[in-house]
């Protein structure tokens, strides 16, 4: 995929997975997103990062909070049960065996 610095880069792999949205138009090509991705789907393809593998993707969001210039957004949040702090997560209520061993 050819590309320009500046250009609006589509994700290269079409994925139903989320995955961090990059403004090829604020990125720098720091690499610091490439290199704190704990699964390597990121890379720099012409000075812009892109996520090359999306299936990789763990959505941690650790590329999004090292970036300098804010190019990576996730669109939401996943949150999965029981992460939820000072909130009961779905089916605690009606835990069969009664919550306490």
């Amino acid at each position: 995929m050819e590309a320009e610095k500046g250009e609006n880069l589509d994700q290269p792999v079409r994925s139903n997975w989320p995955v961090p949205q990059i403004d090829a138009t604020r990125c720098d090509g720091c690499n610091l997103c490439v290199r704190v991705c704990p699964n390597q789907a990121l890379r720099l393809e012409h000075g812009v990062a892109v996520v090359v593998f999306p299936d990789r993707c763990n959505y941690s969001g650790l590329c999004e909070q090292t970036c300098p210039t804010d190019a990576i957004q996730r669109m939401f949040e996943i949150v999965w049960p029981g992460e939820i702090d000072g909130e009961e997560t779905p089916g605690e209520e009606n835990d069969p065996t009664g919550g306490d061993p």
